[in-house]
């Protein structure tokens, strides 16, 4: 936005590569609407230029000039000390606990970025470092070790950012991770106005997914420049609480044109989920 000219590489075949595959590209089209070059199924072979990098050397042989290189290549849980202490690690190679924070040695709790957490679709582990769910797991500790009882409830790995003036948020699981866990699926993706026209409303696309055998919700991914946060807060709600997708249509949502269509673009997601899971 100050009008450097950046170029961005992504190792894996798509950038945000936790999202399905076809909400991606309308990622990728935004970052290159706003002049960034991107590169995908590539990653930095090596840094040239002695002690201040001027250049990146990717794998597939392409050099790029740089003034700056900023490298972001993902999380990985801190599990060190937990090593020295001879605690058990999940699968997802974080700590393991059960659902008060406990690991495999009593007395000793492990929580935030280094710790497990599990799905509330699924019911398995998974790894899904948050600030959200590092701040609930905190307490979960804070209140076992000063007596208390209160356990964790699981997560969806709900969560959203702003890229540009683009809003890109998801919650539960994707059509990709449903498939995985051996889901029979069926997914819509619909684009709506968040609001009406006249008062400027801005389209938004939703993908749901469902399962065909139980008509359960699944998951969605919201893409969209406003309006997105608190759709995708409804839906992570509704999968809490183990809501059908044709649960979407029924839903008694606030409604004033300044906030929304009469209909709101959920209320479409279920209608079309309903109709696709009885075809």
């Amino acid at each position: 936005m100050r009008g450097i000219h950046t170029t961005l590489v992504e190792l894996a075949p798509q950038v945000m590569p936790a999202l399905d595959s076809d909400m991606a590209d309308l990622v990728r089209e935004h970052i290159e609407a706003q002049g960034v070059d991107v590169i995908t199924g590539d990653s930095v072979a090596s840094l040239e230029g002695g002690r201040f990098a001027t250049k990146a050397v990717l794998k597939g042989g392409t050099e790029l000039a740089a003034d700056m290189i900023i490298m972001a290549v993902g999380v990985r849980p801190n599990v060190s000390l937990a090593r020295q202490a001879g605690l058990n690690l999940g699968a997802t190679g974080a700590i393991a606990v059960n659902k008060a924070m406990e690991t495999s040695v009593a007395d000793i709790y492990a929580c935030g970025d280094c710790a497990e957490s599990y799905s509330v679709v699924t019911g398995k582990p998974f790894y899904r470092p948050l600030g959200s769910t590092a701040n609930k797991m905190g307490r979960v500790v804070g209140i076992q070790v000063s007596g208390g009882s209160l356990e964790f409830q699981g997560g969806l790995g709900t969560g959203i950012f702003k890229l540009f003036d683009l809003a890109v948020a998801q919650t539960g699981l994707t059509a990709k991770e449903a498939l995985k866990e051996g889901f029979d699926i069926v997914t819509v993706k619909d684009t709506r106005s968040d609001k009406p026209g006249y008062f400027h409303g801005e389209e938004m696309t939703i993908k749901t997914v469902a399962d065909r055998k139980t008509g359960r919700l699944l998951g969605a991914q919201i893409i969209g420049k406003a309006g997105v946060d608190k759709r995708i807060d409804v839906v992570g709600t509704a999968i809490t609480y183990g809501a059908q997708a044709s649960d979407l249509m029924h839903l008694d949502l606030a409604y004033a044109p300044p906030y929304s269509t009469a209909r709101d673009p959920l209320m479409y997601s279920g209608i079309l989920l309903d109709k696709a899971l009885k075809k």
